[in-house]
């Protein structure tokens, strides 16, 4: 089962609050092809789908168990990404309630 995560894009220069468009386009270029499918690029964040594996060979990042979610900052393990996106968000899957 694809993992989907939301990886922030670190903003230049120090002190930026927004990346710069062009910031974007470089994570979502060196994401794919490193082997990420990106679903979507917003402002300030990249989503990503992949296998749990990659998350953790390329960003070094362990895929929460089933039904959890984890949010932290991380060092890639690809030195191609360090400077380029620095922290995870992984959102557990819907709960719905049955009424």
């Amino acid at each position: 089962m694809p993992v989907t995560a939301t990886l922030r894009v670190v903003p230049s220069p120090v002190g930026s609050v927004e990346p710069r468009p062009e910031q974007i386009r470089e994570a979502v270029r060196r994401l794919g092809m490193l082997g990420f499918r990106v679903v979507n690029a917003g402002h300030y964040s990249v989503i990503v789908q992949s296998d749990a594996r990659r998350f953790e060979d390329v960003l070094g990042v362990r895929a929460p168990g089933r039904n959890k979610g984890l949010a932290t900052d991380f060092r890639p393990r690809d030195s191609s990404l360090v400077g380029i996106v620095d922290r995870v968000e992984i959102a557990p899957p819907a709960q719905f309630l049955d009424m």
